[in-house]
């Protein structure tokens, strides 16, 4: 499980990063076609499941107990003290970010969208 969840939340980073600079790059004009638009949401939300599922299964796979086990808040609260519970939580705080972020391009009107980007 923790395995896949990185897995995932590897690859809707990649996607986030690569679809927002097609996006920017290929169609710097206007607004970009809404299938890379929904590429993008569905990167982040990938990016978030994926972030949050590995984080959930690091406990149980760092003591080699039950998936259950991940789930209460005394194991949370261990797994959020370590470094990598730090790098998850920054993660999904630059996810989050960064979707707000794209969310505020996309939505901007009139041509060049993305030469708005902050």
């Amino acid at each position: 499980m923790k395995r896949v969840g990185e897995v995932v939340a590897y690859l809707g980073f990649a996607l986030v990063a690569g679809g927002a600079v097609l996006l920017c790059v290929v169609w710097p004009s206007g607004r970009p076609p809404r299938r890379g638009r929904y590429l993008v949401w569905a990167a982040f939300v990938a990016l978030f499941v994926g972030t949050v599922a590995a984080l959930l299964a690091q406990y149980p796979y760092a003591t080699g107990g039950g998936l259950q086990l991940g789930l209460l808040g005394e194991r949370i609260r261990t797994t959020l003290s370590t470094r990598l519970g730090q790098a998850s939580l920054a993660r999904l705080g630059l996810a989050i970010v960064l979707r707000l972020l794209f969310g505020r391009v996309i939505a901007l009107s009139g041509p060049p969208a993305c030469s708005r980007f902050p």
